[in-house]
């Protein structure tokens, strides 16, 4: 399945029990394995210290680590729940390039070089033409 930077759903009128269960439903289509817990309902559950609301808020938890964990999604973008509109999606983690604007893994489009040479550890030497590609764009 194709990763869709954007929200995928939103939840700005409906409780978190209801968010919580889709991002682990739409997880689910991913291939995340929920909890026997969870399968098998989490309302059946016979302890009276448990806390249903918790329990599937952890669910979701580790849904979304398991989606941020897999391939294929565009560079830094993360799933994830949007606290101030209540809408879960794939959203591009601007900071984050900021943060590694110092890194030599971003650099400035200007300072971008036409070609990187790449030395193993044989000594073996291989050039790449550099190509720019857009990721993603935010307006």
């Amino acid at each position: 399945m194709a990763h869709t930077i954007g929200c995928i759903f939103d939840h700005g009128r409906r409780t978190v029990e209801e968010l919580d269960r889709d991002v682990v439903e739409f997880a689910i289509a991913y291939g995340y394995k929920a909890s026997e817990e969870y399968a098998t309902g989490l309302a059946s559950h016979s302890d009276s210290e448990y806390d249903e609301s918790q329990a599937l808020t952890e669910e979701a938890d580790e849904a979304i680590d398991y989606l941020n964990g897999l391939d294929g999604k565009p560079a830094y973008t993360h799933y994830g729940n949007d606290g101030e509109a209540g809408a879960f999606g794939l959203w591009p983690d601007v900071e984050g390039t900021e943060e590694q604007w110092t890194d030599d893994s971003i650099v400035h489009a200007t300072e971008a070089p036409e070609y990187i040479r790449v030395v193993n550890d044989h000594g073996n030497v291989t050039l790449y033409k550099v190509t720019l590609a857009e990721v993603w764009s935010v307006v």
